[in-house]
């Protein structure tokens, strides 16, 4: 029995690495979100070329690729220095309840240096994902945590079932 109390051990501290890898990559996808964000520093007017708001599950072919209902995609035409530019995004559903039409006039927020780096409206793509990352990172280690208490407070309890 002293060989399931070390099994379970090292899964804790794997399990463990593994929380503090998914916490420091889902902290970086953050600041790399926020760094992003604020590199687009201009602002121009947009039109919205396309929008697309998923309100039931659907599944594409050979049921591989399914969308959840909220998922979001919007695609955008907007001007810089007489240069035509266009962006598209896949939000899922990182875009709320927004509810745009074709032609409906958008903030696009746009990195000067590098015309590709933009976003419509208050979106930013890469915060808005970082985010929900960590909001499933919460989840993980909040999980961990409890089985870890339960677990030791088990162990305090009952130390006579673990040998």
């Amino acid at each position: 029995m002293k060989h399931y109390l070390l099994i379970v051990r090292i899964t804790f501290i794997v399990l463990g690495l593994f929380c503090i890898l998914l916490l420091v990559s889902g902290l970086q996808d953050l600041k790399e979100g926020k760094a992003y964000k604020a590199r687009c520093t201009a602002t121009t007017k947009g039109t919205v070329t396309y929008f697309y708001n998923r309100e039931e599950r659907e599944e594409y072919h050979l049921g591989r690729y399914v969308y959840d209902p909220g998922d979001t995609e919007i695609a955008y035409n907007f001007k810089v220095n007489s240069l035509e530019l266009s962006g598209d995004r896949h939000y899922g559903k990182y875009m709320g309840d927004a509810k745009y039409s074709e032609g409906d006039s958008i903030t696009v927020h746009y990195n000067p240096d590098a015309l590709y780096e933009n976003y419509p409206d208050k979106y930013c793509y890469h915060l808005e994902v970082a985010k929900q990352r960590l909001e499933t990172v919460a989840i993980v280690w909040i999980v961990y945590i409890l089985f870890l208490v339960i677990f030791i407070v088990r162990r305090i309890r009952h130390p006579e079932k673990f040998f």
